[in-house]
């Protein structure tokens, strides 16, 4: 598990320009899950919906939003010195509640 105050601070310093998508594949993906691209902006820079994340291997974050209380956001994304690389979108039919437990 990573620190989620320490990451929400480190996203929260993010620009638009800062944010680079894995396309086609992300667009693909998040209009097969009927996602919205600004949604997935606002959530990374302004992080207050950020409820867990996790450290996937050495490169790849995992960070879970909480869209309402029974869907979840579920971003995998790379910090690179650009700024952030986000590889996929995934929605989550499930409370977010269950995995901070």
């Amino acid at each position: 598990m990573c620190d989620l105050e320490q990451i929400k601070q480190k996203l929260a310093r993010l620009k638009e320009k800062d944010l680079r998508f894995n396309e086609p594949y992300f667009t693909n993906q998040m209009i097969l899950r009927e996602g919205c691209k600004g949604d997935v902006i606002e959530n990374l820079l302004n992080p207050i919906n950020l409820v867990y994340c996790y450290k996937q291997d050495h490169k790849v974050y995992c960070f879970y939003f909480k869209i309402s209380n029974t869907r979840t956001m579920k971003l995998p994304v790379i910090f690179n010195k650009k700024g952030l690389y986000i590889l996929t979108y995934i929605k989550r039919y499930r409370s977010w509640k269950g995995m901070i437990r």
